[in-house]
């Protein structure tokens, strides 16, 4: 897995399950070394080197 692209997968996850689940709350969160995705039953996480902070409700 490339860590690179911790915070891509974390938009990409959320968009595809905001499409199929509308109703849902979902947040992604993007730390210097780590993206999260909570809202989808489980928190999904993945490494990141890009050194971004954020967070984006959808």
């Amino acid at each position: 897995m490339d860590a690179a692209t911790g915070s891509e997968r974390a938009l990409c996850i959320a968009n595809i399950w905001k499409a199929r689940h509308p109703d849902a709350h979902l947040t992604v969160e993007v730390e210097p070394t780590l993206a999260n995705v909570h809202g989808v039953g489980v928190d999904i996480a993945w490494p990141s080197s890009k050194g971004l902070v954020g967070r984006i409700e959808v």
